[in-house]
């Protein structure tokens, strides 16, 4: 749209043309399949101090006083290797 003229431009073909710029193509389908995601394995931690997800755990708790009943440990474990 011109702006040349004494109209101006309404909001609407304001907005039009600036967001405009940044459409794209829908994604084709002939992309590659996606990689797998990466697990993390063990050891744990920069030096490799925790063995296993058990040792994590164990060393956050203790660390921080959290205070896990054998339950939430196990919880948690199970959830965190579901990740």
């Amino acid at each position: 749209m011109r702006c040349d003229s004494a109209e101006s431009a309404t909001t609407s073909d304001a907005a039009e043309s600036a967001f405009g710029l940044f459409r794209r193509p829908l994604p084709t389908t002939n992309q590659g399949p996606d990689a797998p995601r990466p697990r993390p394995r063990a050891p744990y931690f920069h030096n490799g101090f925790a063995a296993d997800l058990d040792a994590v755990v164990d060393f956050y708790d203790t660390r921080f006083g959290i205070g896990f009943t054998k339950q939430e440990k196990s919880d948690l474990i199970t959830f965190l290797r579901s990740l």
